[in-house]
């Protein structure tokens, strides 16, 4: 099962309710642990597992970090430690990143949704070139002789074959844009 980043901020608003009900860190995580969906409960077995060892929550978190190398883990396991070093608001600050992860996800669905018509447009200028050699083909093969049997008509293929891949990179470019 692919891990999502969807099951954290469930995760963490149960992390932050047990930690207001008076749990330690490490006691929420064990309660709230078997809740959770996998893989990510698998996850929080191994944290837990790490602690239960007597591994510091830091090398916990970072063999967390380098098994998942996702911004939002690192978020979290970062400020957790920031957070327990400075002697912060645990409560507070999950409920923050479950925020700020709910947003980043709905950005990203926001911009799927607004670039799928420059996927489309992207897909039928892609289309265009090959079903158009083919209209040519069918209707007059004397104009596709002078494309594949002439030096001119070498360059001419040569270069539109070279546009259609620079333009299918720049709409490319265009519908991914990048989300930090």
């Amino acid at each position: 099962m692919k891990f999502q980043v969807a099951h954290l901020p469930p995760f963490l608003r149960a992390m932050s309710q047990a930690l207001k009900a008076g749990q330690s860190f490490e006691q929420a995580l064990e309660f709230i642990t078997p809740e959770t969906r996998p893989p990510l409960r698998t996850d929080l077995e191994k944290l837990l597992q790490d602690l239960h060892f007597s591994l510091p929550l830091k090398t916990a978190f970072q063999n967390w970090t380098h098994k998942r190398p996702l911004p939002e883990i690192q978020l979290f396991t970062q400020s957790t430690l920031l957070q327990r070093q400075t002697g912060g608001n645990l409560t507070l600050l999950f409920e923050r990143i479950a925020k700020i992860i709910e947003e980043r996800l709905a950005l990203k669905r926001d911009l799927k949704t607004f670039t799928a018509q420059g996927r489309l447009s992207g897909m039928l200028i892609a289309g265009l070139w090959p079903v158009s050699l083919l209209l040519f083909y069918k209707l007059s093969p004397a104009h596709l002789d002078l494309l594949l049997h002439t030096s001119a008509g070498h360059f001419m293929l040569e270069l539109s074959i070279f546009l259609e891949m620079l333009g299918g990179l720049w709409i490319w470019k265009i519908i991914h844009p990048k989300v930090l």
